[in-house]
């Protein structure tokens, strides 16, 4: 567990690797990262963020590329990253979808 924030310069080009027994509270600040465990803080990955399927996030996501698993959970907003510039994609519910 870490209770904290986690930081990486982008010209690191260092990886995160959080495994399915790993919690982090805080925010998140990282090039590369590989998620399968549970973050309560916002995400950014400058490069590549991958949600595996036990990936759960409360908190918004900002990313380049992302690839997310069948069972990953976010519960925030995505924000998609091209160079210095965040375009923000809203998610519209499905029909018949209450919430």
């Amino acid at each position: 567990k870490v209770r904290g924030n986690v930081t990486a310069r982008s010209e690191d080009n260092s990886m995160l690797v959080l495994s399915e027994n790993a919690e982090v509270t805080g925010d998140v600040t990282v090039p590369h990262m590989i998620v399968n465990g549970r973050i309560q803080g916002n995400v950014i990955a400058s490069e590549r963020l991958e949600l595996q399927a036990r990936a759960e996030i409360m908190g918004d996501v900002t990313y380049k590329v992302i690839e997310i698993a069948a069972g990953a959970v976010v519960n925030g907003i995505f924000q998609r990253t091209a160079e210095k510039t965040a375009n923000i994609t809203r998610l519209r519910a499905a029909e018949g979808d209450d919430k």
